[in-house]
């Protein structure tokens, strides 16, 4: 494919994974949106009838004294393709309200932005690495515009083992006190170490490795209301049988701490809040993602939150609000949103059956504000944020900060014709600097 988005860079430079998006969970890079239906909205409201299973799950949250309401603000179908080189089917139309400021910086991404640190994956030779930047103003607020000359390199993290062909440091995530990040020899991963680097002090230390947990590396992610504690979700072979479970590591006390396990039911996909773990739930055979349970992190006990035959998957969780995915028979997918304060459970957006093998749907939640979610379908991504305040999905086009949705703020290229490889050979603002090796993000706050 002669004109690619910026991921393909990876197959220049064979050790840059550019991921745009997440939640524990990543969002790739892609600009091909699609409008939602307007066949199916009235006043702002869906007129989508609900699904059959909604009846049942409605009565089931009753006698847990939680209100159901099936009301999904969009209905999507299939997303178009674009008709030519570097076009959009739908351009983004991010309110000027939400963009707070700029950054100016390094096209090399992908980028943990916090209000402090920028932690930067890169290529040092034939290593890829993480660099870790520091504001120098760190106790000042966010000025409107960010460059390089704002922020002193504080670290550049490498820990990959040079046995393989493509030393990697990679999936890295930062926190107030620590950076934790993946290093192994090769893509393939098989010989990684999870380690983590202490901003305080600048000293580095193992956490976990493949001789504790063989191949497959845990997934991890900070607790959002703690973050000096890591949530650990694995599937590991032990004494000749499969043993899945969630720990905790304590980075301050370089400690690990059991929750759960099993050697009959597969967990995966946890997100914590208020000292409970959301997690999925599932027989190794089984079909569907399985039932999604609170796991009590002091007395590790759990309770199912939603059963197995609602077909529901967690996708995260942060103050209060519980982002669910539902799987109806029919193909199509809705996005559930738990707020345990207020006690609802509401669907705000239904995506209609795609037709693809290839489809997925992403979901991660901002502070209070609403969440961004992504589909895929026929090659194509659609990058949307949902406003709880505006009552509708904003297209905001590729995000290309990693783990930072949960304080509401997230970085979009300024100039989505920054984002194709190669650079396009017509003018455009902005391309001056993309041949230095540069590009304009904008911070999007959204209200």
């Amino acid at each position: 494919m002669k004109n690619a988005y910026l991921k393909i860079t990876k197959e220049k430079y064979k050790l840059l994974t550019v991921v745009l998006l997440l939640l524990a969970l990543v969002l790739s890079a892609g600009c091909n949106v699609s409008q939602p239906s307007g066949k199916s909205m009235q006043n702002g409201k869906s007129t989508q009838s609900a699904p059959a299973y909604v009846k049942s799950l409605s009565e089931y949250f009753a006698k847990k004294g939680i209100t159901v309401e099936y009301a999904p603000a969009v209905t999507f179908a299939n997303m178009p393709q674009p008709k030519k080189p570097y076009t959009f089917p739908v351009e983004r139309n991010i309110p000027n309200n939400w963009i707070i400021g700029s950054l100016k910086w390094y096209t090399s991404g992908p980028y943990c932005f916090t209000k402090n640190y920028i932690l930067q994956q890169d290529v040092d030779g034939k290593v890829g690495v993480l660099k870790l930047y520091e504001r120098k103003n760190a106790n000042g607020k966010l000025p409107k515009e960010l460059t390089p000359s704002d922020y002193t390199l504080v670290a550049t993290l490498d820990k990959a083992p040079r046995s393989g062909p493509m030393p990697q440091n990679q999936e890295g995530k930062v926190s107030k006190d620590f950076v934790v990040w993946n290093a192994s020899s090769s893509s393939a991963c098989t010989d990684w170490t999870l380690w983590a680097y202490d901003i305080r002090t600048g000293n580095t230390f193992k956490v976990l490795s493949y001789t504790d947990y063989g191949a497959e590396e845990p997934a991890s992610r900070f607790f959002p209301d703690d973050p000096d504690e890591l949530c650990l979700w694995y599937t590991r072979e032990k004494n000749g049988n499969t043993e899945s479970g969630i720990s905790v590591y304590d980075l301050k006390s370089r400690t690990l701490l059991p929750v759960v396990s099993s050697s009959t039911h597969q967990y995966y996909g946890a997100s914590e809040y208020d000292g409970v773990v959301y997690t999925n739930k599932k027989k190794p055979d089984g079909k569907g993602p399985g039932e999604v349970v609170e796991v009590n992190l002091s007395s590790h006990s759990e309770t199912v939150l939603v059963p197995e035959e609602f077909n529901f998957s967690i996708a995260d969780a942060v103050n209060g609000k519980v982002a669910l995915i539902a799987y109806p028979e029919d193909g199509s997918y809705d996005i559930w949103i738990l707020d345990t304060k207020k006690k609802t459970l509401r669907c705000f957006v239904h995506i209609k059956k795609f037709t693809e093998s290839d489809e997925y749907v992403g979901v991660a939640l901002a502070a209070n504000e609403g969440f961004a979610y992504y589909i895929t379908g026929k090659g194509t991504e659609a990058h949307y944020f949902y406003s709880y305040k505006e009552g509708r999905a904003i297209s905001t086009g590729p995000i290309v900060s990693n783990d930072f949705y949960h304080s509401g703020t997230f970085l979009v290229p300024k100039y989505e014709y920054d984002l194709f490889f190669p650079i396009p050979k017509f003018d455009y603002p902005g391309k001056a600097e993309r041949l230095k090796g540069f590009w304009t993000l904008l911070l999007v706050k959204p209200e």
